[in-house]
């Protein structure tokens, strides 16, 4: 009992010592760990702003990079404000990340272009993911000065089920400021409203770019693409086709209705076709 009573009084006496002394040891043991929005995970172009939030920080799926509700953001290094590429990955709504299928984009930044990768909840349905689409729009919008956006210049992008997502933001919601959309891995099923009288009201250019080519008919559907585009041009608005071969060079390009290159039909006028940065300006009026 007298070595516990000298330990306890000891502890006691010297309680400030050793809060201290377990304050060194924790910051010590915690010294190298690193802050969740600090992580580098992988990219090959470093964000401006890595792993933004735009709603709670709530890990449901470990799959995902970072947390549902986050989400990257390469913007240019001048002042100003300019216009906006908001992606949305593909998966089916049930995986996928942020930096999934990126390819180039986030070298739209060099041209003059905010470009913007979300994550959004996986597994709980299209219903919930379309949602915090729209909650990550709202969020980037209302701040959209400190990411150096124009909000009345916002292009919506998205692979298969992101695709799907920005569809019903754009011609279901009829969101504001949104001028342009610009797909890829397009799903042949939609929930959005894309008939000829919508997309006539809702009134933007479309570009889809896939690596399949027309009129390939499966559930990435170069077909519904290209149908789709036909039905915009119909509906008064500008429509672009790249259907892409198995090197990723330009095999088909469609645009406003007419074939500038097609090599199943031996199509080839020698017209030059927009890159996504050069499309972007031209919309946006820059």
């Amino acid at each position: 009992m007298n070595i516990f009573r000298t330990i306890r009084e000891s502890v006691f006496n010297n309680f400030l010592a050793c809060l201290l002394l377990l304050g060194a040891f924790v910051g010590w043991t915690g010294a190298d760990a690193v802050p969740a929005d600090e992580i580098d995970w992988g990219w090959s172009i470093k964000p401006t702003f890595p792993n933004e939030a735009y709603g709670s920080r709530i890990d449901v799926n470990p799959e995902l990079t970072g947390d549902n509700h986050l989400f990257d953001v390469w913007a240019p290094d001048g002042e100003g404000s300019y216009p906006v590429v908001i992606y949305a990955h593909g998966g089916g709504f049930g995986s996928g990340d942020k930096i999934k299928a990126l390819g180039s984009m986030p070298k739209l930044a060099e041209n003059e272009v905010v470009f913007i990768s979300i994550n959004y909840t996986l597994k709980q349905g299209p219903r919930k993911g379309i949602q915090d689409g729209i909650d990550a729009f709202d969020y980037i919008i209302a701040n959209h000065e400190k990411y150096k956006i124009d909000p009345e210049k916002i292009f919506l992008s998205g692979n298969s089920s992101g695709g799907i997502m920005m569809n019903h933001i754009i011609f279901d919601r009829k969101t504001p400021g949104v001028i342009g959309a610009w797909h890829s891995a397009y799903y042949k099923k939609q929930f959005a409203d894309l008939s000829i009288d919508n997309l006539r009201e809702v009134g933007i250019p479309m570009a889809i770019s896939m690596g399949h080519l027309y009129p390939e008919d499966k559930g990435h559907s170069a077909l519904a693409a290209v149908t789709l585009l036909e039905k915009n041009v119909a509906a008064g608005n500008s429509g672009m086709w790249i259907g892409k071969d198995d090197s990723g060079a330009a095999a088909q390009v469609w645009l406003n209705g007419k074939w500038v290159k097609n090599v199943n039909d031996g199509i080839d006028t020698g017209e030059s076709h927009p890159s996504m940065a050069e499309w972007i300006h031209a919309v946006a009026g820059d």
